[in-house]
């Protein structure tokens, strides 16, 4: 919030006709406006003699009813100081001291960890949107599941690991249309690795894994969750298998399945 602190100045001149206003804020890309009226004993006299920020001066007797105090020299959330100098007998006024003094507190991820087979993260305010848990499969970022929001700043979400390395983030979609991503997190799982096995146009998995089969030109053709894959459907051909976050190259031909791994 910014605080106003009125007090009169060292000498005895200063104390007899001058008084100060000062102002201790953070800037959130808001210029300040002021009122500047007449001094009661002069209604020729404007009320504000100087005005000081940052201890430099930018204004000298200012001759108008109201001004402005650019800050725009000011990175965002920098803190800093105004000083009005006035005469006693008046009192400047801050225009827009709600818009000045209300500082947004945006969104953020402020903690994010993985404990075993869940996903926890905080965030600095109570979020409005959506998140996407994103895990990177397949060499890219893919959507792997979605989580609403509601009146609360934690969350945790289970998750399904490949064998191996794992990495995982997560995609804040806000109201307003931004979109702010955690960091990335890895973690090795201990999941058992997928081995594969062929009979006819059958895949015999070494447990139930999520597969996809994908042409020659990456359309998908079937996808799921299964222990054992039937590709009779398939004419002869050049396919594609996406399981365990590995690409296999798959051949068919005379009814006969060849697999090459990675």
């Amino acid at each position: 919030m910014i605080r106003i602190v009125f007090f009169t100045i060292g000498s005895l001149l200063s104390l007899q006709m001058q008084a100060q206003v000062t102002l201790n804020s953070k800037y959130e890309g808001t210029d300040l406006y002021f009122q500047n009226p007449f001094s009661d004993d002069n209604y020729n006299t404007y009320c504000i003699d100087s005005v000081f920020i940052n201890e430099k001066k930018v204004f000298d007797h200012i001759d108008s009813s109201t001004f402005k105090v650019v800050l725009s020299d000011l990175d965002l959330h920098d803190t800093f100081q105004v000083k009005l100098f006035h005469k006693k007998t008046c009192k400047p006024k801050l225009l827009n001291i709600n818009l000045a003094c209300h500082h947004i507190k945006k969104f953020a991820f402020k903690s994010l960890e993985i404990k075993q087979n869940y996903l926890f993260w905080t965030c600095t305010i109570i979020p409005k949107g959506k998140f996407q848990i994103e895990r990177f499969d397949y060499n890219s970022w893919v959507i792997n599941k979605e989580v609403k929001v509601s009146d609360t700043t934690k969350y945790s979400i289970l998750l399904k690991h490949y064998s191996g390395l794992n990495k995982y983030r997560i995609k804040f979609l806000q109201e307003n249309g931004e979109v702010v991503y955690s960091s990335a997190l890895e973690i090795n799982s201990d999941v058992p690795c997928l081995n594969i096995q062929t009979i006819n146009k059958q895949l015999l998995f070494s447990g139930e894994f999520d597969f996809e089969i994908l042409n020659t030109y990456g359309n998908s053709l079937l996808k799921g969750s299964a222990s054992a894959v039937d590709l009779s459907f398939l004419s002869n051909g050049i396919y594609f298998l996406n399981a365990d976050n590995k690409t296999y190259r798959i051949k068919i031909k005379e009814g006969n399945i060849k697999i090459k791994s990675p």
